[in-house]
């Protein structure tokens, strides 16, 4: 059976919204351990983490997004995500498929190729 829904990651996910928002990823960041360290990293959290990760990512690559654009903070939320072990195999191919986009909206088209 699936572990149930994390309650605690949908109370951070605003937080890290904001935080990236802001322009404040790397606090943004921390808030995601700050909650995996308090959840025992148990399957539901880590797999909670890893979305919001990948949200974040996407969104960081929407141009137009203020202070929140950045190409950097979207690359390091992507290998957070690809780095937490235990993650279900469908949210690593989301991460994977995320990093493609970074690679090829940042020209490197052969990274992106093989991400996929």
């Amino acid at each position: 059976l699936p572990a149930p829904p994390d309650p605690t990651a949908s109370s951070i996910r605003p937080l890290a919204a904001q935080l990236r928002n802001e322009g404040r990823h790397e606090e943004a960041l921390r808030t995601i351990g700050r909650h995996l360290r308090a959840s025992s990293s148990s399957a539901s959290a880590l797999n909670a983490a890893a979305r919001l990760c990948n949200e974040l990512a996407l969104s960081s690559m929407r141009e137009g997004e203020g202070e929140g654009y950045s190409l950097d903070a979207a690359f390091e939320y992507l290998q957070v995500s690809l780095g937490m072990r235990g993650t279900t195999r469908e949210l690593q191919a989301v991460s994977l498929n995320n990093l493609s986009i970074f690679y090829s909206r940042t020209a490197q088209p052969q990274r992106a190729l093989r991400c996929l």
